[in-house]
């Protein structure tokens, strides 16, 4: 076999070199090689010819050192990783990690021992509970509304929240339409009593805001919840004409 420095192998030896390098450093590898073979190849010709071969090993007296570290109590992988690093220092190419240990050590049934007391169990107490109420402003606006805690069952936080005013307004009537919205009659985004909620359409949006003009029905009590019963009466209208 010639490679691509035109230095040329025997199957025999490129077999021996590369099973040989699994145990051994590269030094190691190019000194053996060349005594059992009566060859001068370098370390990056004996590197070159080895080229894809695994750089970590393990020997037997690293499974030992290995399988009595597990049984150490509260002896953590990372605590086991730098012993074991320290230990055969002389012996490893480069260092390994802890997650390459561990794999090794899974692929053996090898487990570390945590001490734990069967009578204390520690649950991480959430910040928040269920059906608990926070303020939150809205980006970009000065807008406040009441949100609450729904549900734990999300990683994402905004999943587990839902606005307050929509949750009393589903309770009274169901699920808001997608197309509809709830409004605060007096203005105000904190009361969500329900008299003071109405569902009206996103189409009423411009209307309630006074359109073109500089007025607004929104936050005027009586007022806007009759413009909205005028609002409704007109689309009414305007469906029937269609019709």
């Amino acid at each position: 076999m010639r490679n691509q420095y035109g230095e040329s192998y025997t199957e025999e030896e490129r077999k021996w070199a590369r099973k040989f390098f699994k145990t051994h450093k590269l030094a190691e590898t190019t000194i053996a090689f060349n005594k059992k073979f009566g060859r001068n190849k370098s370390k990056n010709a004996i590197h070159h010819l080895c080229r894809g071969v695994k750089t970590n090993f393990y020997t037997k007296e690293m499974m030992d050192f290995l399988k009595e570290q597990v049984t150490i109590t509260n002896n953590t992988w990372s605590k086991i990783t730098k012993s074991f690093n320290e230990t055969f220092k002389s012996i490893l190419r480069k260092p390994i990690k802890v997650s390459a240990l561990r794999k090794r050590a899974n692929d053996l049934g090898l487990q570390t021992k945590i001490h734990r007391n069967d009578d204390f169990v520690y649950i991480h107490p959430a910040k928040w509970k269920i059906g608990d109420e926070v303020i939150r402003t809205k980006k970009g606006t000065n807008e406040k509304y009441i949100y609450v805690k729904i549900t734990d069952k999300f990683k994402d936080d905004k999943k587990c929240w839902q606005k307050k005013h929509y949750l009393i307004w589903e309770k009274h009537y169901g699920k808001v339409p997608k197309d509809h919205f709830i409004v605060f009659l007096d203005g105000n985004a904190l009361n969500c009593d329900i008299s003071n909620l109405r569902c009206v359409p996103k189409s009423f949006s411009i209307a309630l805001n006074g359109g073109k003009s500089q007025d607004t029905y929104y936050g005027l009590g009586e007022i806007t919840d009759t413009y909205i019963e005028i609002l409704k009466a007109k689309k009414t209208i305007r469906e029937v004409a269609n019709e």
